[in-house]
Parts: structure tokens; C-alpha cells; sequence
């Protein structure tokens, strides 16, 4: 059975039934669709520093690949990111085109940390209502010009059915089919799993 978007009951039987760093890799794939945001965000605003939330995901793929860290290591982790996340009660950033995406890019990363931590399903749970409802929804209701002129007899089936949501749908559904495909974690299925957006934003359209 598919995923559907605004369902996170299925998502979490599916999830339950997978090893937590399988959970983890999952996740850690979504993270990589997000980080574009902050990226850009990031030349736009000519603040910040990629290379910081790229080095923690980095080290995120090298845990699924069997390196221990510690919790003193993840504290200093979570503190790196909190230097680089933009403040958006910040003036400076107040006409940001995209801040929130940014600072749900990085909230998202420390959701992996804090999972790997605690071995808690929940905030493998919050990275993906991150990426859909706080990234992808909020993008077509505010961002996306054609959906904001549109009358709508039922949003939420629109938003559904709308491009950015059926890629990640489909997306998220093939993930999650490999992981339960296998057994061990192999550094190459890790490495296709992580380059296999080509470093593209789940908000783009091509």
C-alpha cells in the first residue's frame, strides 16, 4: 500500500517494522532533499554556513555506516547547527524568501540526532511532517501562485495530487521499499540512497 500524504498512521506501521538506523537512513535521505533549502537560503541572504549542517549530515551517513558517537558529540553537533539556524524574529530576515525552509532543513537534521539518541521513532516521525506539511504544504499554499488564485472546492486533495507532493510521496514509498529490502546497511546502498535526489530540493520542480 502507498503512503498518502496526510497520513502518518501507515508511514509509522511501516517504519515500526524497520531497524532504527534503517528508520535513521530513511530520514537522512529526506534531509538531503531539504538542505538545498538552506543552501539557497543561504546565498539569498549571504548569511550562514552550508559546510556546517552538510558536515552533521555527513557524519549522520557515517553513523548508519557503524561509527559510534557519543552523546557529547551529538550536543556538539546540535550546537553547530543552532549557530548556523537563522532567527526568524531576526529584522534582517524578515522579507527572507527561505527562511523557514532553512531553519526546517536544520531542525530536521537535529531530529536525526536527538532519534539516534533516544532510539525514539517520534522524531523520525517530525522530519517527515517537517518535509511535507512545514516545507511542502506550506510551499504550495503560500508560495505556489497558480494553487493561490485557484478556488478550492477540497485544498487538502489538491495539495495531494499537486506535483511537489506526488514526487515526494513517490519518493519517500521507493525509500522505504529498499530499506525493508534489505538486511545490512552496505556503504554502497547507503551512498546511492544519499545521492539519490542529485543533490536536488524537494521544492523544485525539475
Amino acid at each position: 500500500m502507498h503512503l498518502n500524504f496526510f497520513d502518518l498512521e501507515s508511514l509509522k506501521q511501516k517504519l515500526e517494522k524497520l531497524p532504527q538506523l534503517h528508520r535513521m537512513a530513511f530520514a537522512a535521505s529526506i534531509c538531503e532533499r531539504m538542505l538545498p533549502n538552506y543552501n539557497a537560503f543561504s546565498r539569498m541572504e549571504n548569511w550562514g554556513d552550508p559546510s556546517v549542517p552538510r558536515k552533521v549530515l555527513d557524519e549522520i551517513w557515517q553513523v548508519l555506516q557503524g561509527r559510534q558517537i557519543d552523546e557529547t558529540r551529538i550536543r556538539q553537533l546540535q550546537k553547530d547547527l543552532e549557530g548556523v539556524c537563522p532567527d526568524s524574529d531576526s529584522n534582517d530576515f524578515c522579507n527572507a524568501y527561505y527562511l523557514f525552509e532553512a531553519q526546517e532543513a536544520l531542525f530536521s537534521i537535529e531530529y536525526i540526532l536527538i532519534a539516534y539518541l533516544n532510539k525514539s521513532l517520534e522524531y523520525i516521525i517530525r522530519v517527515v511532517m517537517s518535509a511535507r506539511f512545514e516545507t511542502i504544504q506550506k510551499f504550495i499554499e503560500e508560495r505556489d501562485e497558480n494553487f493561490r488564485e485557484t478556488v478550492h472546492e477540497n485544498e487538502l486533495e489538491e495539495i495531494v495530487t499537486h506535483p511537489l507532493a506526488v514526487r515526494e510521496m513517490a519518493k519517500e514509498n521507493e525509500d522505504l521499499q529498499l530499506l525493508k529490502s534489505i538486511e545490512y546497511l552496505e556503504c554502497d546502498f547507503l551512498e546511492s540512497l544519499r545521492n539519490s535526489n542529485n543533490g536536488k530540493s524537494l521544492l523544485d520542480y525539475y
